[in-house]
């Protein structure tokens, strides 16, 4: 009997720990990181959300911490959507870590009472996710704005989603 409780025991510590070790042990830690545009990203430095890249308004590249832990394929089967929901449009985030995993560079903030996110930089700024996201620095507000009236047109049937991609790209020149 005491081996199955001290069996039941670490079982459950390896998976109260496995989500810190699987972020960091797979992952470089940076001090910085310098875009492909020159931008230099530090942790304390904050980021202005852009508008979401998905057709729904959604976020592709900023996304729940949880979905890189080994709770991802338990959050899929119970529904939960790991990626930035629209709403966030023009927040101001403060970046907390960098990490580098392969080719992709990650910078973590959290949102209070929702916890944990995740930006792939230059999946982000090369879809506006981030606000920083023009060759000449900053979305301007003018452009922010019907970003975000494409993507609600899109999400309301307005528009389809061939149509949301045409004018995103005659928008930003892409």
């Amino acid at each position: 009997m005491r081996t199955g409780i001290r069996t039941v025991f670490i079982a459950l510590a390896i998976l109260l720990i496995a989500p810190f070790f699987n972020a960091s042990c797979f992952a470089q830690k940076l001090d910085s990181y310098t875009t492909k545009a020159g931008w230099e990203i530090k942790p304390g430095d904050t980021l202005s959300l852009g508008v979401g890249s998905l057709p729904d308004g959604r976020y592709d590249f900023i996304y729940s911490g949880l979905a890189v832990t080994i709770f991802e394929t338990l959050a899929a089967e119970e529904g939960f959507d790991p990626a930035l929901q629209p709403g966030s449009e023009g927040a101001l985030v403060v970046v907390s870590k960098i990490r580098k995993k392969g080719d992709q560079v990650m910078a973590y903030f959290i949102i209070e009472e929702m916890g944990g996110y995740l930006i792939e930089i230059e999946n982000a700024i090369q879809s506006c996710e981030l606000a920083f996201c023009r060759p000449e620095g900053y979305l301007t507000q003018q452009e922010f704005e019907k970003l975000i009236l494409i993507n609600d047109a899109a999400a309301e049937g307005r528009i389809t989603p061939e149509k949301r991609i045409e004018l995103r790209k005659e928008l930003l020149g892409r």
